[in-house]
């Protein structure tokens, strides 16, 4: 397992969606799929599924299919969305820490594993998606919270009513890809202003097989994770998430 020395356990951590998902092939059959709602209704028992509709115009006819379900626990804050040719391992706020998440999503592989047998992953991913809100006393503009901000020219900087900035960067050493999107939200508490800060990681191609060697790519698309947000947030926010 990869230290990683940048990362810090906030007291409040802004997360508010985290996923960890694979994608896989060959994709599950009608009958894997039921077999792997049921085993994992056992622990995720509020059961929902996604159906795709189609409807025939000239037949007069609607039709709708199953392609995968999802699942929550008693709670509503663990999930599972099982479909056809994947598996996401999510949470909600309040997050807890990357351990108790790395572990659901290490039980909910090893469930997909013995119901449905060996699959090749194609992809996997680690998505945060971090909501930050200040008192606007303390953030008359994002530059005092965040160095990751869509640069505007004057006199417009003066008349923003929304923004979002998105960046993509592919680190060829790795494989590994990193996609950045910073935007303004409505406000959640009065005299607030929000902020998303949502870092998506992830690698396609190329998925190691062995248990070993896949969760230590796993750590590094975690590191990767901790690395940008760190350097996408300042001082003041570390004082906050730690209050």
């Amino acid at each position: 397992m990869s230290a990683n020395p940048d990362r810090h356990i906030y007291k409040r951590a802004p997360a508010v969606d985290v996923v960890f998902d694979v994608q896989f092939e060959p994709a599950l059959g009608e009958r894997e799929l039921e077999r792997l709602r049921d085993a994992f209704s056992k622990a995720y028992s509020q059961v929902i599924p996604n159906r795709n509709f189609h409807i025939d115009v000239n037949a007069k006819t609607v039709t709708n299919t199953v392609i995968g379900y999802r699942l929550l626990d008693s709670e509503g804050t663990n999930i599972v969305v099982l479909q056809k040719g994947g598996l996401a391992t999510g949470r909600v706020a309040p997050y807890d820490r990357w351990e108790n998440m790395r572990g659901r999503a290490e039980t909910n592989l090893k469930v997909l594993n013995k119901v449905a047998g060996h699959r090749k992953f194609t992809r996997v991913g680690l998505r945060y998606v971090n909501r930050i809100d200040v008192p606007t006393a303390e953030a008359q503009s994002p530059s005092e919270v965040l160095n990751a901000y869509p640069l505007v020219p004057e006199p417009w900087a003066g008349m923003v009513t929304h923004y979002s900035a998105r960046h993509e960067s592919l680190n060829r050493e790795t494989g590994v890809t990193t996609i950045l999107n910073v935007a303004d939200a409505s406000p959640a508490l009065i005299n607030h202003v929000s902020y998303l800060l949502d870092i998506d990681v992830l690698k396609i191609g190329d998925i190691p097989s062995k248990y070993e060697d896949f969760w230590e790519l796993g750590e590094l698309l975690h590191n990767e994770k901790n690395r940008l947000f760190e350097a996408c947030i300042t001082d003041a926010l570390r004082r906050k998430f730690d209050q």
